[in-house]
């Protein structure tokens, strides 16, 4: 099959997509960031943000928790989902 030619359109389509998921991610994160400042898990006792991908059956999901190397995580996470396209859900 030939490729038709789209005057760079693919590339304008791929990079609004790529900005659209940095997007998502960047307010996944500040969202997560801001929930553990509420409570108390600050990065200058040691928590960081842990990322996750996970596979599933309608996509990807893109999961972020606190983590810490001494004590136990609290059950918080921010998510991203993408579809098989890698579009944003």
């Amino acid at each position: 099959m030939e490729r038709v030619p789209t005057d760079g359109l693919d590339n304008r389509i791929d990079g609004m997509l790529a900005s659209d998921v940095a997007m998502r991610i960047a307010i996944a994160r500040a969202d997560l960031e801001h929930r553990m400042a509420e409570i108390g898990l600050r990065r200058c006792d040691g928590w960081k943000i842990q990322e996750q991908l996970h596979d599933t059956e309608t996509g990807t999901r893109w999961v972020f928790r606190p983590v810490h190397l001494r004590r136990d995580s609290p059950d918080l996470d921010a998510s991203v989902i993408l579809d098989h396209e890698g579009r944003p859900k």
